[in-house]
């Protein structure tokens, strides 16, 4: 997957334990089910991703009615989105400092039709953002099995299907493990 310098000046978005940069793809880079040369995955995910509105948020300890980033450090009260049983491509992506990534990655390329959802999910978020900066609803989490992997401020609407995880700074997030268990390897 090539990275334009204009894609990644898009959107960089602001969230729990990490940041997501939108990454536009300028071709279609996966090589096939366990992806060849560059480790890439595509097709069924072994455990579902979600990507969900977010309605409230507070620090821990979590409610039930609340899920729990996987720092376990924030609560989040979710609302609508959908789940991604499938992805075009999943894959680590080294650390690349003149690109703008000082950590390594986990690329995402959504199906054709969940990114249809998801433009329309990073919308009403940034929407939200337009109205209040400092709103929850402003936020589109990605939650993975019972936790939030990451919560992403949307400043501006996604108009692709393909985003990155980042675990930002901290370096909470085990990126290998979670490539690992979306993949089911």
């Amino acid at each position: 997957m090539l990275v334009t310098a204009a894609a990644l000046a898009a959107a960089v978005l602001i969230g729990a334990g990490g940041y997501a940069a939108v990454r536009m793809a300028s071709d279609s880079g996966h090589k096939g089910k366990e992806g060849g040369s560059n480790g890439a995955y595509s097709g069924r995910l072994h455990v579902p991703m979600q990507l969900r509105e977010v309605r409230a948020e507070s620090p821990a300890p979590c409610g039930n009615a609340r899920t729990a980033s996987s720092d376990g450090r924030t609560c989040y009260e979710l609302g609508g989105g959908f789940a991604v049983s499938a992805v075009n491509e999943i894959r680590m992506r080294p650390a690349d400092p003149g690109q703008g990534s000082p950590t390594p990655l986990l690329a995402v390329r959504l199906t054709n039709a969940d990114t249809a959802r998801f433009v329309q999910l990073t919308e009403k978020a940034a929407a939200a953002y337009r109205r209040d900066v400092n709103a929850p609803a402003a936020k589109v989490a990605v939650v993975v099995g019972d936790q939030v992997v990451m919560a992403p401020l949307m400043m501006n609407a996604i108009p692709g299907g393909a985003f990155d995880i980042n675990p930002g700074a901290s370096g909470k997030t085990d990126l290998e493990g979670l490539f690992r268990r979306l993949a089911g390897r």
